[in-house]
């Protein structure tokens, strides 16, 4: 599998889950985060290189002979993409901490999707 094909298999089940979540905060009457997100697409949006370099100086920046590393990557990873593609108005959400913290559980508690997001963090911690 390819550098590629990790990131965009990690990023449609990220996809995924937000539109779900964003239907559950529709629902409950509150504004939903795809709204929010097109009101910021009149900002600037950072290039995939941008985003790339930003990941891995956060990841870089880290222990990795921390037992945590791998956690605490993946929330990084997941907070910034998640801010790229929605805005970083999503980050202002409540429930957005919660949100990435059951997201991390759910990539840590399947194996296929944990060994590619090990690729891909690797692969951003390698980064030149």
């Amino acid at each position: 599998m390819s550098q590629i094909d990790g990131l965009n298999n990690i990023v449609q089940i990220l996809r995924r889950r937000i539109a779900d979540n964003a239907k559950k905060i529709g629902r409950s009457g509150k504004p939903s985060t795809q709204t929010k997100a097109s009101q910021s697409s009149e900002i600037r949006k950072a290039t995939t290189e941008e985003l790339h370099t930003a990941i891995h100086e956060r990841i870089r920046a880290l222990d990795p002979d921390d037992e945590r590393y791998t956690k605490i990557a993946t929330r990084i990873f997941l907070e910034s993409v998640l801010q790229w593609e929605f805005g970083e108005e999503l980050t202002r959400d409540q429930k957005f901490s919660d949100m990435i913290s059951e997201i991390n559980d759910t990539i840590q508690s399947d194996q296929k999707i944990r060994q590619d997001m090990q690729a891909v963090l690797k692969q951003l911690a390698l980064k030149v």
